[in-house]
């Protein structure tokens, strides 16, 4: 089982920007993307 504060559900702009917004303000964040064929920064 996973524990986290917030679960961010795709990795498109807004999902990558809100997730590395929130880890970088030291709150417990993770990413989910099902399709990796994609390259995002």
């Amino acid at each position: 089982m996973l524990i986290t504060n917030v679960l961010v559900i795709g990795g498109g702009p807004a999902g990558s920007i809100a997730a590395r917004f929130l880890a970088a303000h030291n709150i417990d964040t993770i990413l989910i993307e099902r399709d990796l064929s994609y390259i995002k920064p």
